[in-house]
């Protein structure tokens, strides 16, 4: 017969990225570990303080897999700003990506798709953060000569391979140093990123700020600006993988007016011609 797997106490393995400790215990708290099936040839309980150290390994292998494949938090739309206290930021048109920076740095997107060769110099800049570890979610976007952010030339830039002038805005904090943040209200997150940005030298990652004005006010210097909206976060609201209302976005609709000055009917009676 052969012999068991010789198991030791092992809580801290060295050759596990700081940040998954705490994701661990996050994963088998949480409802993605009901998907999980633990081989036979490790330990069957996987909670248990004894546990080999491959089965260890291979646990925090699915747990990475299972966080970066969980969706982030989703805006729901609103057509005015709701009451209560909330915070706004401008809604940038680009691409969704969550940076997690450890041993290496490595940029997602919103499906869990690994995009970091498609942007070396963001994760370069990234992996200066004076930080052991860290989940940031932000957005990439290209500004235009006037500093407004625009989307035709973000899908040219992923299309010719040329990302160098992309930027990175954080707006919210997930994990810091090993330590889950998501409970945490969003005011309390976000300051912590700001800081985190702030202090280091980065040229192509900024902080989302907060926008403390009147969000009617801000909605109609939006509008003037030709953007797209604002995003508002209601205060004091903890990070949920889910769009569950805490997260709005409110667009702009931009419209033109024309001004017809006479018509004249024509053989096909749904149809008018403009004089």
């Amino acid at each position: 017969m052969r012999s068991a797997v010789k198991r030791r106490i092992c809580p801290c393995p060295i050759w596990l990225p700081r940040c998954l400790i705490s994701h661990l215990t996050t994963f088998l708290s949480s409802e993605y570990s009901r998907e999980l099936t633990f081989p036979s040839r490790y330990e069957s309980k996987v909670n248990s303080a004894e546990i080999s150290t491959r089965g260890l390994q291979w646990l925090a292998q699915k747990c990475l897999h299972a966080l970066q494949k969980s969706p982030p938090q989703l805006v729901s739309l609103a057509t005015s700003p709701p009451p209560g206290k909330w915070l706004y930021e401008v809604k940038l048109d680009g691409w969704r990506m969550l940076a997690r920076c450890d041993q290496v740095v490595r940029l997602f997107t919103r499906n869990g798709f690994d995009w970091t060769k498609r942007m070396p110099r963001l994760a370069k800049e990234l992996a200066t953060l004076k930080v052991d570890s860290a989940w940031i979610d932000g957005e990439v976007i290209v500004l235009n000569e006037e500093g407004l952010p625009v989307f035709q030339p973000l899908q040219s830039a992923f299309n010719t391979g040329k990302t160098d002038h992309l930027i990175y805005f954080g707006f919210d904090l997930l994990f810091l140093n090993g330590a889950d943040l998501r409970d945490l209200p969003v005011e309390i997150r976000r300051e912590q990123l700001r800081e985190l940005i702030e202090n280091a030298s980065l040229e192509h990652v900024r902080f989302s700020e907060t926008l403390d004005v009147d969000p009617r006010h801000l909605l109609e210097n939006i509008r003037r600006l030709g953007m797209e909206g604002i995003v508002g976060k209601r205060a004091g609201s903890p990070y949920r993988s889910e769009r569950n209302g805490d997260w709005i976005k409110i667009k702009i609709h931009h419209r033109q007016e024309f001004v017809v000055v006479g018509y004249q009917p024509i053989s096909t009676p749904k149809l008018i011609r403009v004089i």
